[in-house]
């Protein structure tokens, strides 16, 4: 993910925890559908925060999922109710159809 503003920095996470940040998978009718829900924790150490300054970006790693349904994924990032989401690249994963179940 990249910040292409050219002032405004913003935090994505604290420690070693990314949150507000969704995994999204495509379904068989090309919408998108979030795949796993954010994970809120806190280490308690007052660790700094991740921020992704002007003109930086973030590459985040993921556990992979088990499946046998090839589609595109991405990330969302919703940490704003008065912003809209931004999204990451697409990229190729294997999942389990179920997941794109409610």
């Amino acid at each position: 993910m990249k910040n292409t503003s050219d002032s405004f920095s913003f935090s994505v996470g604290e420690f070693c925890s990314l949150f507000c940040f969704v995994r999204q998978a495509k379904n068989e009718h090309g919408r998108w559908v979030d795949v796993e829900y954010p994970t809120y924790y806190s280490c308690g150490t007052n660790a700094r925060d991740i921020v992704i300054e002007p003109q930086g970006f973030l590459v985040a790693k993921l556990i992979r999922f088990k499946g046998k349904y090839k589609t595109e994924c991405r990330l969302k990032f919703d940490r704003w109710k008065s912003i809209p989401p931004v999204y990451s690249n697409t990229f190729v994963d294997y999942i389990d159809k179920r997941q794109l179940l409610k």
